[in-house]
């Protein structure tokens, strides 16, 4: 087997806070070369240097199908390695085909309490003060007032009252949004409860880091994401070819610079799994 894989990636940017990532993988299909849309990622910006996650959907086409974890989580590290937050947050939501709506049969979806345990994994390969907020499970939490929290257009923090950050965080708890959710957030620099944060032990953080440094080539396109989205969304991602016919509709693939990326090796590894596609729900604008 080739020791390597060819991977890309695309940035769509529009002239508001938001843009989003797609991974992209170059196979070999029979006589034919196939680009197969992986994974998406859409961010939101604000003006404080914080970033927070709003939708992460996948194919369940990466091939070798059962590394496919790994390299998304090194694409998610990667992307979120160019702005170097200094704040950093999603919302864990169980949901499927947010994007790629005609996606792998193989496609799975995370419990609610996995999906936490995914991005806390993943948050903790970025920095080392995460901060878990949810009905299922809850870490210390990283403030002491409700002014270090950064607040986003899709974040569902930002539709609840600021009281003060004891009975804010109970409030939380309290939103049907949260029945299945729950935030994580990240921060650069050390806070309150640092020193509880040290010795979190994440699978395989090593080989993602060294992984998320391959990203390097991407096409960037200039669209309005959401009208970028709504045609891509009305496309077929069930299999390689069909999810390749589909990217070319919308992306001019010829100008795609494709990185090499290290095939891993199972041997390496300290734990493989047949991990399910992980999405997250994008909250809705009241």
């Amino acid at each position: 087997m080739n020791p390597w894989l060819n991977i890309s990636v695309i940035n769509v940017k529009s002239t508001n806070n938001k843009e989003l990532f797609m991974l992209l993988q170059k196979v070999n299909n029979d006589s034919d070369t196939l680009i197969v849309p992986i994974a998406s990622l859409v961010i939101e910006h604000d003006s404080k240097s914080g970033l927070f996650i709003e939708s992460l959907d996948t194919t369940g086409l990466f091939e070798p199908r059962h590394l496919q974890t790994f390299y998304v989580q090194a694409f998610i590290v990667f992307v979120v390695s160019l702005s170097n937050p200094e704040y950093l947050e999603t919302f864990s939501h169980p949901k499927s085909e947010l994007v790629f709506l005609k996606s792998s049969p193989t496609k799975k979806i995370l419990t609610p309490k996995k999906l936490l345990k995914y991005w806390q994994n993943v948050f903790h390969m970025i920095y080392p003060n995460v901060m878990v907020h949810s009905n299922y499970y809850k870490t210390p939490v990283l403030f002491n007032s409700i002014d270090q929290f950064h607040f986003f257009d899709d974040d569902p923090k930002s539709k609840t009252e600021k009281v003060n950050i004891d009975d804010f965080l109970l409030i939380l708890l309290q939103r049907r949004d949260f029945v299945k959710g729950g935030i994580i957030i990240t921060v650069r620099n050390a806070c309150l409860t640092a020193q509880n944060m040290v010795n979190y032990f994440v699978p395989n953080r090593k080989r993602i880091l060294e992984l998320s440094t391959y990203f390097g080539a991407f096409y960037t396109i200039e669209n309005e994401i959401y009208d970028f989205l709504s045609r891509i969304r009305k496309e077929d991602y069930s299999t390689p070819v069909t999810a390749s016919e589909s990217i070319k509709k919308n992306v001019d693939i010829e100008h795609l610079l494709c990185a090499e990326i290290p095939l891993l090796r199972e041997e390496e590894l300290e734990r493989i799994r047949d991990d399910p596609v992980v999405t997250l729900q994008p909250r809705k604008k009241k």
